[in-house]
């Protein structure tokens, strides 16, 4: 039997607390000042994902990839029926380009 898990995401707006963001402006006019903030995230809070389905996380300000891990982050795992499963989390983190951007800084996958 092949078992499959999924992946609840928690709220997403908790998650800007773990990183830190630099400040001042850039020279394409976004802002890397000011409040840091979850823009969007896929898939969408509370969505299910399976198995080595990615995660990207949006933020109004570039991400410290440093202050990044598996401790900073809170997932619950579901079995194919709903069911919580005591299962450890695995995975890297990386930064990516958010849309509209030309550097990479603001997306965490």
């Amino acid at each position: 039997m092949i078992r499959k898990s999924s992946i609840r995401l928690s709220s997403l707006a908790a998650l800007a607390v773990f990183a830190a963001c630099s400040g001042g402006g850039s020279a394409d006019g976004s802002s890397t000042g000011g409040d840091f903030v979850v823009l969007s995230t896929e898939p969408s809070d509370n969505a299910q994902l399976f198995l080595n389905d990615p995660i990207r996380i949006d933020f109004s300000n570039p991400v410290d990839l440093s202050s990044v891990d598996l401790t900073t982050f809170s997932f619950q795992v579901f079995d194919q029926i709903g069911n919580s499963v005591a299962e450890p989390v695995a995975g890297s983190f990386r930064l990516g380009i958010s849309p509209g951007d030309t550097e990479v800084g603001r997306r965490l996958e």
